[in-house]
């Protein structure tokens, strides 16, 4: 049997005035078994 796991966190990236990204920064990331993509909070919504 495999088990598996992921990672979730919110980002801040560096972009470019092209698209490109720089970097983006994960101030709080978390190991969890059930790393499924969720909403985005609206506060931070571009």
């Amino acid at each position: 049997m495999t088990s598996s796991s992921g990672a979730s966190g919110i980002g801040i990236a560096t972009i470019t005035a092209d698209g490109t990204v720089l970097d983006t920064w994960f101030p709080a990331p978390e190991l969890n078994a059930d790393a499924a993509a969720g909403p985005v909070p609206a506060e931070l919504e571009a």
